[in-house]
């Protein structure tokens, strides 16, 4: 894995995207943060790359949402409060969709 700063990137991305093809993974860093990440990508792999990181995101987002879950005791809902919750929403809903009509 290499690590790239935005500044060297944007100075000079063709060196960035050549150790890519090498080492397969670049970071980009902001500030000592990573802030993206690259992966050489060809018209073969494309698709499933691409299928890929959508699967990552997803799986990320999916992670977050139960580690938020765990922190605020939100896991030990029963599927009664959840449902009693998503009703109060839909009405909630309901009674403004009625206002603004």
């Amino acid at each position: 894995m290499k690590m790239v700063t935005v500044r060297e990137f944007r100075a000079n991305p063709g060196r960035s995207l050549k150790t890519g093809k090498k080492t397969e993974d670049v970071v980009l860093t902001n500030n000592g943060k990573p802030v993206a990440l690259l992966w050489p990508v060809n018209e073969e792999n494309l698709e499933e790359s691409l299928k890929m990181a959508r699967r990552i995101r997803f799986d990320l987002a999916l992670h977050n949402i139960r580690v938020r879950a765990v922190r605020n005791g939100l896991d030990k809902m029963t599927m009664d409060e959840i449902n009693s919750i998503v009703d109060e929403v839909r009405q909630e809903q309901r009674a403004k969709g009625k206002k603004a009509a």
